[in-house]
């Protein structure tokens, strides 16, 4: 044990009981030992709490807080005041750590100071019968990332960083604004928020983090994980990083998340054209745009293409190598 901890491990729970001990089992396990776990319970009304007690009775190291707003947000940011370490990384209730992973992402941080974020490749399991496909194509991915060593590139596709797979410097934490803003979902939000103070990601090629899908998961029931939010964070981001690099937007695509984006853009006041190659769209005016035939369109210099639809991807990719414009794929 130690009274001064390297690293403070943020952790919120709401009734996490069936898979809470086995959480704990792993991060007590672990073969990196200076760490402190911040937990705040969320109002749970199961045994959580008592879990949790039993725990911290014998480890020193779990510390538990009980903070007096309802929410993930508000539960992580009461805890962060009470960081000691000058490294932090967050953990959720219902996942394991490879008994490894704090030495593998901590050694990283160290050798890599300030300014970066270290993260590693993660790994599905179910507690179920059958392993959602959403979530294995975003296992796949993710791992592909740190294969590449190429992540901020993808940021407007899906949040390149595992909420609860990352360790970073406490200082780079409070330069960003903190573990979290106002905004859900709020693992995509810290995403951008270290895109936008462009912190150097880097990825140790080995799975650090074991993620349980279950019938009960968070991401499957709120709507604050909805395709909504996320490309209205997306929107947002967009906006206030590179839509100033570039003398002319475009849209491309008129399904569900070209309307939704279409508003988002509107909403913050930036002006964008509107192109798709359904003809059964093209000349209608939608939201109060006319919608243009992608293929009679005059696309100018420098113009960032936002690609919101997930069809003819190989023919675009030709289309903006070819007019030197730069995509941004939305989803």
């Amino acid at each position: 044990m130690t009274n001064s901890p390297e690293l403070s491990i943020l952790m919120s729970i709401y009734n996490a009981e069936p898979f809470l001990e086995a959480c704990l089992e792993s991060i007590v396990s672990q073969s990196y030992t200076k760490w402190e776990l911040l937990v705040a319970d969320d109002f749970s009304h199961d045994r959580s709490v008592d879990i949790l007690a039993k725990f911290a009775t014998q480890d020193s190291r779990i510390k538990i807080h009980q903070h007096a707003n309802k929410g993930l947000i508000p539960a992580l940011s009461y805890l962060e005041p009470h960081i000691n370490g000058k490294l932090v990384t967050r953990m959720d209730a219902d996942d394991l750590m490879p008994t490894n992973k704090l030495e593998k992402l901590v050694g990283e941080a160290k050798k890599h100071g300030p300014g970066a974020v270290i993260t590693g490749k993660v790994k599905y399991f179910s507690s179920g019968k059958f392993l959602n496909e959403g979530y294995l194509n975003y296992e796949s991915w993710l791992n592909s990332l740190i294969d590449q060593q190429d992540f901020w590139s993808d940021i407007y596709k899906e949040c390149v960083i595992a909420s609860p797979n990352w360790v970073i410097h406490k200082s780079d934490l409070e330069l960003c604004g903190g573990i979290c803003s106002e905004r859900y979902p709020e693992d995509y939000d810290l995403c951008f928020r270290w895109y936008l103070h462009q912190l150097k990601v880097v990825g140790v090629d080995h799975v650090s983090h074991l993620w349980r899908d279950h019938s009960l998961r968070t991401s499957r029931h709120s709507e604050l994980y909805r395709d909504n939010t996320f490309l209205s964070i997306k929107a947002h981001y967009f906006s206030l990083i590179d839509a100033q690099k570039h003398e002319h937007i475009v849209l491309m695509g008129a399904g569900k998340k070209g309307k939704t984006l279409a508003q988002c853009f509107d909403q913050r006041g930036l002006k964008f054209s509107w192109v798709s190659n359904n003809k059964k769209k093209t000349g209608h005016i939608i939201h109060g745009h006319e919608l243009q035939d992608v293929n009679s369109f005059k696309f100018e210099v420098d113009t960032a293409v936002i690609v919101a639809t997930t069809q003819d991807r190989e023919e675009i990719s030709e289309l903006c190598g070819s007019l030197q414009m730069k995509p941004y794929y939305f989803c």
